[in-house]
């Protein structure tokens, strides 16, 4: 199982869709209700709880685009909406998370980098999240740097990392994930899109 997270333009789609593409048996997943310009719903939550009592072979074949345990504690203060769950289901929903052991990549370039995609992103009619302001926006990325050391601290252990930062800028960092990812599930080579 494999969550790419982080805050919007920060590559996470580009990232799972070339994770899916190289290897054929893992399938690209993203709650069919979660909107890009509205955000989470209670339709994600149940999708995501429904997805969580999957069988642990289907969803270990899962690239996730987005976790509602991770997302959903980011976005709901900033966007100042109202929770889409009870504190115990979400309690409830990061501890199936932790047992399950995920590999989570929290796609985080620096700001300016994220800021240029979004400028970009816009020019091309790219709908953005509603009420995400500039500075909104900063404060979704600065949360995702908090839950990347939160998860940190549940899932790595001294001799496994499940938790990772990605920057499509810094290729170093690119090949420290896969090379983690293939180490951490068994596969035996890195895949050719990273050589």
């Amino acid at each position: 199982m494999i969550i790419i997270e982080g805050p919007d333009c920060s590559g996470k789609t580009t990232l799972a869709a070339r994770i899916e593409a190289e290897y054929q048996y893992l399938n690209f997943r993203r709650a069919p209700s979660l909107s890009s310009t509205e955000g989470a719903d209670s339709a994600v939550c149940d999708w995501w709880l429904k997805e969580l009592e999957r069988p642990a072979w289907e969803r270990m074949h899962g690239v996730y685009d987005r976790c509602f345990a991770i997302s959903e504690p980011v976005y709901t203060p900033i966007t100042d909406r109202v929770p889409n769950c009870s504190p115990e289901v979400l309690a409830s929903m990061i501890v199936s998370l932790v047992e399950q052991k995920p590999t989570i990549i929290f796609c985080l370039p620096e700001w300016h980098e994220i800021t240029h995609a979004m400028n970009r992103s816009v020019l091309k009619g790219k709908l953005q999240l509603e009420g995400l302001t500039e500075s909104k926006h900063y404060l979704t990325w600065w949360a995702y740097f908090n839950q990347m050391v939160l998860w940190s601290g549940m899932l790595n252990t001294k001799t496994r990392t499940r938790v990772y930062q990605y920057d499509w800028q810094n290729r170093d960092e690119i090949d420290a994930v896969v090379r983690g990812y293939t180490e951490t599930c068994g596969y035996p080579e890195t895949p050719s899109i990273w050589r």
